[in-house]
């Protein structure tokens, strides 16, 4: 049940509380540094008690509880999914009998692979390598599985001229499931792949806030 996210939040608050008080002259002496350390662990788990409060947003139990594919599209085209709500299903999956866990795939283009020895040769990966994060749900033989690169959930203000949305939905998601007929080994193959998106996956608004 655990989140990456929670452990950066926590190292961030820290960082922000230490940096304040070397602005202020305040030394950071072992006690100094443990009461800051304490402060940023409090802030983490009231945070962590809110989300588990929130449990799993209805419309998005109502998608993972789907009984078939033609269902699953249509919530799923319908949806607008807000970051705080991914967020509240990730941390309360167990909530619904969900197992959840995540993966993210760096896909470098083959013309690419082993042709750093410059600098501008590090930017062109960089700027064309593709990082895939998938979350996945699993209940037994069920799983769900939400993907998307980095260019797929920001505006496309924040893309800068050299990339455009593919979707002209705009922010999305990519959603699928074992309503697609695919076996949970089959969908952990596929993951691997650079184009998993043709999958047949559903795109899913996305809004970051």
């Amino acid at each position: 049940m655990s989140f990456r996210g929670l452990d950066g939040l926590e190292a961030s608050l820290r960082f922000i509380d230490e940096a304040q008080a070397q602005l202020s002259g305040i030394p950071l002496i072992p006690d100094v540094a443990s009461a800051i350390e304490l402060r940023a662990r409090k802030r983490r788990d009231r945070l962590y008690s809110q989300i588990r409060g929130a449990g799993v947003p209805q419309k998005l139990e109502y998608l993972l509880e789907a009984r078939r594919k033609k269902e699953a599209v249509k919530l799923a085209k319908a949806l607008t999914m807000r970051s705080d709500e991914f967020a509240h299903l990730i941390f309360n999956a167990d909530q619904i009998g969900f197992r959840h866990e995540i993966r993210d795939r760096h896909h470098v283009p083959p013309d690419l692979r082993g042709r750093v020895k410059t600098p501008e040769d590090a930017l062109e990966v960089f700027r064309k390598r593709r990082v895939v994060t998938s979350h996945l749900f699993t209940r037994a033989a069920e799983w769900h599985c939400f993907h998307f690169d980095y260019s797929e959930v920001v505006d496309e203000s924040d893309l800068g001229p050299q990339k455009a949305p593919h979707w002209v939905g705009g922010p999305h998601i990519h959603y699928l499931s074992h309503l697609w007929g695919m076996d949970l080994t089959t969908l952990r193959s596929a993951l691997d792949e650079r184009s998993f998106g043709s999958h047949g996956s559903v795109h899913i608004r996305f809004q970051r806030l």
